[in-house]
Order: structure tokens, then C-alpha cells, then sequence
């Protein structure tokens, strides 16, 4: 089955996508695949787009390769993976450029992510600039280099994994 497709609250394997069109769909029901060259998301004010398939066989996994348009606004994707966190209330910001690459079973994803972007807002903390790369390895979200840089020129440096606290504790953030 190939064709046109638009796309309404798109959610897979824990990742809310936005809505989306695409000029090329193919539902391959002999491979149990979906697939698209190209899709353009749009969740809240931002805009991001790229080639995607889910295979439905077990274990059911996903291929996703995105990069964001300039202008876009952090508190949009960071709800993307995040959006049981509130992420887009912690922090807010313009992404001037970004991507993401994620491939494997759902419970166990690899992939990695860049972006780079200014007026970052952390829970108030205000820096002029931002960059920010990592990676997924077996569903763990680790941050391999984030430099945030106020106007003053003075620098937050991180790097970890992000996730919940294995004896539950709460984060660095208020959470």
C-alpha cells in the first residue's frame, strides 16, 4: 500500500511525534513494515522532518532520522521524549539547528541527538547561547557534551544520563 498520509497525534513506543504529512507512505503488509522517505512533523510551534519506519514484527522497533528547522522552540521537543516529566516547563528556548537518529527495538533504542540554539530558560536560569549532543544505548539517554553560555560569557558545562533515580530520589531540578 503506498500513498499520502497525514499524520494526528503520533505516538510511538513512549514518543509523542505531533502531527504529520507525508507524500510517501508505504504500508508493506507482507514485511509488517511502515515506512516514509519523508515526513514533515509539526508539533507545537516547531517543525521537524525526515525518514521513519516501524516494523511492527516482534520485537516491534523503529528507524527515525529528523533534523529540526531553525526557529524551532525547545519546550516543543523536549516534550517529544520527555512529555511525562514536563520537560517544556523546565526548559525553554530556540533550536537554530538539531537532529536525532534513533534504530532498534522499542525497549532498547540506540541512537544519537545535536542541537545548538539560544535564549535558553532552566527553570529561570537564563543563558544567551546552548549546545548539546548524545545518544541513546539500550533505551539509557546519556548527554555526552552540553555547554550553555550566559551573555556574560560565563559557562554550565554537563554531562550524564538522564533518567529517574534508581532509589528514587529526586533530581537536581525540583523534580
Amino acid at each position: 500500500l503506498d500513498g499520502e498520509l497525514a499524520l494526528v497525534g503520533v505516538k510511538v513506543a513512549g514518543f509523542d511525534f505531533g502531527d504529520g504529512t507525508t507524500s510517501s507512505f508505504r504500508f508493506a503488509t507482507s514485511k509488517g513494515t511502515l515506512e516514509s522517505d519523508f515526513t514533515q512533523f509539526v508539533r507545537g510551534k516547531s517543525t521537524y522532518g525526515g525518514r521513519w519506519k516501524i516494523d511492527l514484527n516482534s520485537p516491534p522497533s523503529m528507524d527515525v532520522e529528523v533534523k529540526v528547522e531553525a526557529g524551532s522552540r525547545i519546550e516543543d521537543l523536549a516534550d517529544i521524549v520527555f512529555a511525562e516529566l514536563k520537560a517544556g516547563e523546565i526548559a525553554q528556548g530556540k533550536v537554530n539547528e538539531g537532529r536525532l537518529s534513533l534504530k532498534g527495538p522499542f525497549e532498547r533504542l540506540d541512537g544519537s541527538f545535536a542541537a545548538k540554539g539560544s535564549d535558553l530558560a532552566v527553570k529561570g536560569e537564563k543563558f544567551s547561547s546552548y549546545r548539546a549532543a548524545g545518544r541513546w544505548r539500550q533505551g539509557a539517554i546519556w548527554i555526552d557534551d552540553l555547554v550553555a553560555t550566559k551573555g556574560s560569557g560565563a559557562q554550565l558545562y554537563a554531562r550524564g544520563s538522564l533518567g529517574l533515580a534508581p532509589d528514587g530520589a529526586k533530581d537536581g531540578l525540583g523534580g
